[in-house]
């Protein structure tokens, strides 16, 4: 079982994967979601449990108090984990959003384009800058997931029948780029 998580503040997105299929996705308490790393892993003993997060690294703007109480969740999610013995692996955005720009570009790049455009971005000769991955946003990968999933939009007033919405795109982002940067130690190509 794979456990995928965007931690946020107070709630988390939550994308469970078994057997390299999605089973279930959702944005819950975080309290929520350590009652579930203990069902995967304390109470069901046939489940070996690998989880994957989204880490936060430093940028250039201000941390608000909503990023310092993250960071404060993702301090005790991997003391958790280290606790229990359970292993894991943290992914930055960056990486995700780096993985989303260069395997999904279809995708990524003409969003990315109408992103510049419209925003009225140019370099110091007045050209319009190039696209770039730091350009990918939430949208982008939630486009990207859904193509690499194939997941299809519901149709209007239903809902994703396995509660993929919102902060669930992300993880399962982080989840999708975790299997890339596996598959490529595996082959040895970069």
């Amino acid at each position: 079982v794979i456990l995928g998580i965007d931690p946020g503040s107070e709630n988390s997105g939550i994308i469970i994967l078994e057997d390299d299929s999605i089973v279930r996705g959702d944005n819950i308490p975080n309290e929520d979601m350590f009652v579930l790393i203990d069902k995967y892993h304390l109470f069901n003993t046939d489940c070996r449990l690998l989880v994957i997060y989204e880490d936060i690294r430093p940028f250039t703007s201000r941390f608000n108090m909503d990023t310092i109480n993250t960071c404060k969740i993702i301090g005790r999610l991997e003391y958790v984990l280290k606790q229990q013995r359970i292993p894991f692996r943290a992914i930055t955005r960056n990486e995700v959003k780096a993985f989303v720009f260069n395997k999904y570009g279809s995708v990524a790049i003409p969003e990315i384009e109408k992103k510049i455009a419209k925003k009225g971005r140019v370099n110091k000769d007045g050209k319009t800058l190039k696209p770039s991955f730091q350009y990918v946003d939430d949208r982008i990968v939630k486009q990207a997931m859904k193509k690499h999933w194939s997941i299809e939009t519901p149709k209007p007033g239903k809902s994703d029948p396995r509660g993929i919405k919102t902060h669930v795109w992300q993880a399962l982002g982080t989840v999708t780029c975790y299997f890339n940067i596996e598959a490529i130690k595996i082959s040895g190509t970069f």
